[in-house]
């Protein structure tokens, strides 16, 4: 892959960036293998501003800080030496990986990352200051803030990157499809919108989809006729952090997630059946907790997944996770001096500036401390409420967080996302039975009290909170144990009327489990996900 040849003169910066890009991945990917166990065989020195890890003879040193309870690493990157080659090397040696496919693959898919990561580095410089919700949604010039795949799209060339991701485009035109109703089963509500008749339905499609998988697993279809494209006006969308899910300019359309089967960061963007047609089932069982007026609730609004189509065979696995679609709720409107911000939007560099937006909205109204408290009782009580009171652990990753903020700081949290949640099975089907028994035992997430626990905390806590904690040490100079303080004062706050749960235990006095986005790639520690144990900062 390669921009170079595409003459595009938002890119006449991209060598120039080159240095900044080999830093900031191998920053991801140093981090990665640190909060993941693997250079626990690693001699580390801390000397003055540098960093300094020796193992069996090969040593890296490198100018950065470690940060919140030794999560995060932070790389000067000013004063970056290596290229991405040597760090690769240096960093196999270092964590004791073998040279094998799966790491050799590891490296093709990073320096691939390292040229769209310039790229978007580019036309970052060119690109307007965001201002509104879904200006946010696509100001991912760095992508994922913790993933060494961060920049990952399988089978994307470079003018797939600069058509259809967000970093490099305003929006995308999706493709409409006839698809006979046999074909495929309903989840939820589907509008009129996407009924072609009373045998087909109007499926829109991602470009790249239509292009590179749909004639690949529905040839068949195809050729006989049950699947076509319309002859109709494609659909105008904007797109969000993930280029999957996309907003339609003509607000008639709800929110759409769609197919794309490209391998990104870690996981193929297809789409379970599960995820579409357990979508509703728990839309509806939120709707009925919000319904009970919870306090916990109050400032929070937890976006729709209304229904959505998925194709109704289940046997061949590829072909029943690409042509599916999900609805969303569209966001909700909000006062004219508010702003929507993605929470995967605020470790991310400000338009034209070297901070970053986490700096420009935590030094809003009281400043970066107050606005952190605030900040904590808007998502910790929901998500541990939701929980204790529900068995529902969301994923409440940044990207499936959207803060609403004013001049005096945090209002309002959208949550969003239920594809990846976990249910604790005992709770829901004692506090919705009826709801429980439509949902599939065979998704993952229908889980244990122990894996629903491990979810919640690896994704809010060591994902989200820890970030959040990590960029206010690091851009305000705020004392890491003042923070840390603040989130276990709110955290046992939640469990004043639930003491003696094992969550309570497990987030206050346990050490906090990891996902290794590190390790998965690289096949080390078995199939599924895999986690490390970390030093729990309360």
């Amino acid at each position: 892959m390669t921009f170079s040849d595409l003459n595009d003169p938002r890119l006449e910066s991209m060598i120039s960036m080159e240095g900044r890009s080999t830093a900031r991945l191998a920053q991801l990917l140093l981090q990665a293998a640190y909060r993941e166990g693997m250079l626990e065989r690693c001699e580390l020195i801390e000397e003055g501003d540098d960093l300094i890890f020796s193992a069996n003879g090969e040593q890296l040193k490198v100018r950065g800080r470690i940060l919140a309870a030794g999560d995060r690493l932070v790389l000067e990157r000013k004063s970056w030496q290596l290229t991405l080659e040597q760090f690769l090397e240096k960093l196999r040696l270092l964590c004791g990986v073998d040279f094998n496919d799966r790491w050799q693959a590891l490296c093709e898919e990073v320096k691939e990352g390292h040229l769209t990561q310039a790229a978007a580095y580019a036309l970052a410089q060119t690109r307007r200051r965001p201002l509104d919700y879904l200006d946010f949604e696509a100001w991912t010039p760095e992508g994922h803030n913790l993933h060494p795949g961060a920049k990952t799209r399988a089978g994307f060339s470079a003018s797939d990157q600069l058509a259809y991701a967000p970093e490099f485009s305003d929006g995308v035109n999706l493709i409409w499809l006839e698809v006979e109703k046999k074909l495929l089963q309903r989840s939820g509500r589907v509008e009129g919108l996407f009924e072609a008749s009373d045998a087909a339905w109007l499926v829109p499609v991602h470009p790249w989809q239509y292009k590179n998988v749909i004639p690949q697993l529905y040839g068949d279809e195809l050729e006989a006729g049950r699947i076509r494209r319309v002859d109709k006006p494609e659909l105008l969308c904007r797109l969000c952090s993930s280029l999957r899910t996309v907003v339609p300019v003509d607000p008639q359309y709800p929110v759409l997630k769609l197919s794309v089967g490209s391998l990104m960061t870690s996981t193929e963007r297809s789409m379970s059946r599960h995820t579409v047609l357990q979508g509703p089932i728990y839309t509806e069982y939120l709707g009925r907790i919000f319904g009970r007026g919870e306090s916990y609730t109050e400032n929070v609004v937890a976006l729709e997944e209304f229904g959505g189509l998925c194709w109704a065979e289940e046997q061949d696995e590829r072909r029943s996770r690409n042509l599916s679609l999900l609805f969303r709720q569209r966001p909700p409107e909000i006062r004219p001096d508010e702003v929507a911000v993605p929470c995967s939007s605020l470790p991310q560099p400000a338009w034209g500036q070297e901070l970053t937006y986490l700096e420009e909205f935590f030094a809003r109204g009281p400043g970066p401390l107050a606005n952190f408290r605030a900040y904590l009782q808007l998502m910790l009580p929901f998500h541990l409420g939701l929980y204790l009171d529900h068995g529902l652990a969301l994923e409440a990753h940044l990207q499936n967080c959207v803060v609403v903020w004013d001049s005096a700081g945090p209002t309002t949290l959208w949550v969003r996302d239920w594809g990846g949640l976990r249910a604790n099975s005992a709770v829901l089907a004692k506090k919705a039975p009826d709801l429980f028994s439509r949902l599939d035992s065979r998704s993952v997430t229908l889980a244990d009290a122990q894996t629903a626990e491990k979810k919640l905390i690896a994704c809010l806590y060591c994902n989200h909170v820890t970030e959040i904690v990590a960029g206010l040490s690091h851009s305000f100079k705020l004392s890491e144990n003042e923070l840390w303080s603040e989130v276990r004062d709110v955290t046992e706050s939640c469990f004043e009327n639930s003491p003696e749960v094992s969550l309570r235990s497990r987030l206050l006095h346990q050490d906090w489990p990891v996902k290794c986005l590190l390790r998965m790639r690289l096949g080390l520690g078995g199939e599924g996900d895999v986690y490390h144990l970390r030093k729990n900062p309360l």
